[in-house]
């Protein structure tokens, strides 16, 4: 006896009919199930290269932001520096540094604000709300210290110069934590 055709198993032709689309049907599926899964491959691999992405582009304006708020900090401590050597012969802080001539130290305080204003602009383009107000306390605390080098405070003595020394350290604090909490270090921040 012969043998059967696959599509054909039994002589009555409803039954062929029958067996025959099953075939396709179960090709059909099969057809669908490599499509999506090719179509689920494609959208898990997008949607993990996206995040790759983000997690770049987040590393780069975070590695931006701490070159941005370190810059203005040594600035801010460079201006600092310098008016403090202006004001060593005034007696308000018996622990001044080596005492600077106004006459050498107004071209260099000049210079150094103009370094922190440079600084603190690259500060307001990436840093947070929180960071960016506390670089205005910070800047007008600096400004005043400023304002003591140059002879500008009328009335100054040791209490001004006590208290605008007092703000500066509190202000920084503020700064700094406020940065670390911005660039998401770890741990907590201890104050001067």
């Amino acid at each position: 006896m012969p043998r059967p055709s696959m599509i054909m198993l039994s002589s009555r032709p409803c039954v062929a009919r029958y067996r025959g689309e099953s075939f396709m049907v179960t090709q059909l599926v099969t057809l669908l199930a490599v499509l999506l899964g090719s179509v689920s491959s494609y959208l898990a691999t997008a949607a993990m290269e996206r995040a790759r992405y983000r997690r770049d582009l987040d590393a780069g304006w975070t590695e931006r932001k701490l070159d941005a708020y370190t810059n203005y900090i040594n600035d801010i401590k460079v201006m600092r520096g310098v008016a403090r050597r202006m004001l060593r012969d005034t007696g308000f802080d018996p622990n001044l540094p080596i005492a600077l001539p106004q006459e050498e130290g107004l071209p260099l305080l000049a210079e150094a604000e103009a370094r922190r204003s440079s600084s603190a602009e690259r500060v307001l383009l990436v840093g947070s709300e929180d960071v960016i107000n506390a670089l205005r306390a910070l800047n007008q605390v600096v400004w005043r210290i400023e304002r003591h080098a140059r002879g500008l405070i009328k009335n100054a003595d040791a209490d001004t110069w006590n208290q605008t020394s007092s703000d500066f350290h509190s202000a920084m604090d503020n700064f700094q934590e406020c940065a670390r909490r911005d660039l998401r270090v770890p741990g907590s921040y201890v104050s001067r």
